[in-house]
């Protein structure tokens, strides 16, 4: 749209002119009348979009109904003829999560659905790259931001400078989005190439300074990317300096199509962090091949965790969740044939876990049915562990505690970080009421 009115100058004093009065107003009415039918244009496009969205929703709605009778049904089927169950529970499912009646909210253990992970309580986090405004309970950004995004780099495998990103259309973005805190606010790089263009990937390589303001100890780093599942996650690197020198941050692997990540380590001064991106994906847009990755958000913390356990205490006195099981409609536990977690308890010494299981008939965890501290994985029973034929429903009670001593040689933690649970499967198999 462009306007037509045009402001009107006035001598002072001076006489006025209704010509150019009427031809002012009348303009000025043509410019109203025309935002008035684009803002009624808009409001309708919008409506119909959402009427088409609300109809899409539906239809997952729907298929989402449909699948998850389907797999009532077929767990019915295959309890009824006695063939064994899996089930998983998921950290980003909260739907079947309690904690125990006699637990205090302070110990209960923490789950992020946003992650996938329940880890030990958080009793505070330290934002790195943004504060929190007291007052006010917004988002502060830092004042100035060292960032630095480019296609050419070296991976150090002896290939030297490559250009990755292979001399493509590039619209950079605005990369300081990835540090502000809102997750409303998206970095997005886009690349893009003729259609015909033979293509397949690009990759870049983001490294950003923590403000100085800040304080520089950090223990956790986590990576919204985008789009969420459609960027691989190649590197992540941290320096103690502002030199060119990075390690690999400890347990972090290459993520293909990854999700939003969150990666713990050891209490350490972080100065830098460099990470990789790569997108395989293009789309079409006006006959170009488009590659769109990038950030929504890449966050530094320092999280200050909950680190009491007492092995002596009950249940409830430690960091505890509680995941509900049911069987098939019309259906009774019978045997539990296997257990497992990711990550694997079973890599640490069984006499130095930090991951804790039980399973029990009740929500309290009254009646233990299994426990993974005293009794041997179901598994590895020639029978597995009887369940009593009498409970539709069990309960899996997961502790953690803080790793103060490492759990073996093989454990997938690292001393001074929190154990955390990403999922948990049964198989089991189930009888008739």
């Amino acid at each position: 749209m462009q306007l037509l009115t045009k402001r009107l100058s006035f001598n002072k004093r001076g006489r006025l002119k209704s010509l150019d009065l009427n031809t002012f107003m009348s303009t000025l009415i043509t410019d109203l009348s025309a935002l008035v039918t684009e803002i009624n244009s808009n409001k309708s496009n919008r409506i119909e979009d959402l009427k088409k969205i609300k109809d899409e929703f539906q239809s997952l709605r729907g298929e989402i109904m449909r699948l998850r009778e389907f797999t009532d049904n077929e767990q019915r089927s295959d309890g009824y003829f006695g063939f064994r169950i899996p089930h998983t529970i998921s950290m980003y499912d909260l739907s079947k999560l309690s904690f125990l009646s006699a637990a205090s909210a302070a110990v209960r253990a923490s789950v992020s659905p946003i992650y996938g992970q329940a880890t030990v309580p958080v009793n505070n986090i330290e934002n790195r790259f943004f504060t929190l405004d007291f007052r006010t309970n917004e988002v502060v950004p830092p004042e100035s931001l060292s960032v630095s995004i480019t296609g050419t780099f070296d991976k150090a495998g002896g290939d030297g400078l490559i250009d990755y990103e292979y001399d493509g259309d590039v619209n950079e973005g605005d990369p300081t989005l990835a540090f502000n805190g809102m997750n409303t606010h998206t970095w997005v790089r886009t690349i893009s190439f003729p259609l015909e263009s033979d293509v397949d990937s690009v990759e870049c390589e983001l490294t950003v300074q923590v403000p100085t303001q800040s304080n520089l100890v950090a223990n956790a780093i986590a990576v919204h990317p985008h789009p969420w599942k459609d960027v691989d996650i190649t590197g992540l690197y941290i320096s103690s300096d502002l030199g060119t020198s990075f390690t690999e941050v400890s347990g972090f692997s290459a993520q293909l199509g990854s999700e939003n990540i969150r990666i713990f380590f050891p209490d350490q001064q972080v100065n830098q962090i460099k990470i990789r991106l790569r997108q395989r994906n293009w789309r079409q847009e006006n006959g170009l091949k488009v590659f769109r990755y990038g950030l929504e958000e890449l966050s530094l913390q320092l999280i200050d965790w909950d680190k009491t356990y007492d092995s002596s205490k009950s249940t409830s006195s430690n960091h505890t969740l509680v995941y509900k099981v049911d069987a098939p409609p019309s259906m009774l536990f019978n045997t539990l044939e296997a257990f497992w977690s990711s990550p694997d308890f079973t890599l640490e010494d069984s006499v130095t876990r930090h991951l804790h299981f039980k399973i029990a008939s009740d929500a309290n965890g009254d009646t233990i049915l299994w426990n993974s501290d005293t009794t041997a994985l179901p598994q590895n029973q020639t029978s597995g562990v009887a369940l009593g034929r009498e409970y539709s429903s069990i309960y899996v009670l997961t502790t953690m505690n803080w790793i103060e001593s490492s759990g073996g040689a093989n454990s997938p933690f690292q001393i001074g970080t929190t154990p955390f649970v990403e999922n948990i499967g049964l198989t089991y198999t189930v009888v008739p009421e």
